[in-house]
């Protein structure tokens, strides 16, 4: 079985802090390793942007596999009835970014480089 994805694409609100997002994310995926098996990585790209323009973050999750994303996925829908915690971490989220795009799926290739570095 290998490796499943989801790559989600946010936008800072206006008057939001980017400090302020980046620290609830940390907390989201605090909570995920709580309550969600199968969560292998977590990382996070501020995107450089034109001075002016909305700050952009790249999430990538990777899962063990396409259950562990949809138990992820019904976890974090079911939150508020079940979570406490996580729902405000989400609401929390949602309150300073919008999700802008979201893509899952699986690797097709990755590659090493330059190996003997």
């Amino acid at each position: 079985m290998s490796s499943y994805y989801c790559v989600q694409i946010l936008g800072l609100k206006p008057a939001a802090s980017g400090a302020d997002l980046e620290a609830l994310l940390r907390t989201r995926v605090a909570e995920m390793g709580r309550w969600i098996t199968g969560v292998q990585r977590f990382s996070l790209m501020r995107a450089k942007t034109p001075t002016g323009e909305t700050v952009h973050y790249l999430m990538t999750l990777t899962f063990e596999s396409q259950q562990a994303y949809i138990y992820w996925r019904q976890v974090e829908e079911e939150a508020h009835a079940y979570w406490p915690q996580l729902a405000s971490v989400l609401q929390r989220c949602e309150q300073v970014s919008t999700l802008l795009a979201e893509y899952e799926g699986t690797l097709l290739l990755q590659e090493e480089l330059n190996s003997d570095v």
